[in-house]
């Protein structure tokens, strides 16, 4: 899937209009993000040709890639400031550290947030949005899914790391924290 075509997959996946950047730095991974303005007063951010990074995952002969994208009430910079930092982890990592649900990132926020949003750990989860289907493009050799990027706090962090990632979605769940809000 070359990138007008991941552009049309994408842009055909949320609602509102889609507009493209270019993540500014001076190195690393050349990012382009898609943000998406919506009626809601939330913020979506999504990568646009992460499907290119290799992130060590296979399955039944496919390359296994994905898209990922994080919601929040905080500002569209700080959800593109996030999405950056973590394509940026991934691509460091070399295929050591997963784009998959249940994988966390740690310490993905510290760096790139303002001290008000509390959230600092970055956490893949399989996307909810669409209900019980993740979107997904097969290609001859590779398979792409979306997935959903969540921050957690570092309370949040420390549970999942103790219990796992499921059993802390299962309890923020039942507590009703709005995981919207990175100033939790």
């Amino acid at each position: 899937m070359d990138i007008h075509e991941t552009a049309a997959w994408i842009d055909g996946l949320f609602d509102g209009e889609m507009s493209l950047h270019e993540a500014k730095r001076e190195e690393g991974y050349p990012t382009i993000l898609a943000t998406f303005e919506t009626e809601e007063q939330i913020s979506l951010c999504s990568t646009m040709g992460f499907n290119e990074v290799d992130t060590g995952l296979e399955s039944g002969g496919l390359d296994v890639r994905c898209e990922f994208f994080t919601i929040t009430e905080a500002s569209q910079s700080d959800a593109m400031h996030v999405v950056d930092a973590t394509v940026q982890t991934l691509v460091q990592a070399n295929g050591t550290l997963h784009a998959q649900p249940d994988t966390i990132i740690p310490g993905i926020g510290l760096a790139v947030l303002p001290e008000h949003l509390t959230v600092c750990h970055g956490l893949f989860v399989a996307p909810e949005v669409w209900g019980p289907s993740v979107p997904q493009f097969i290609e001859e050799d590779r398979w792409t899914l979306m997935l959903e990027l969540l921050l957690i706090t570092e309370d949040e962090f420390n549970y999942a790391v103790t219990y796992g990632a499921r059993d802390l979605l299962d309890e923020l769940e039942k507590t009703g924290v709005n995981l919207l809000d990175w100033q939790r």
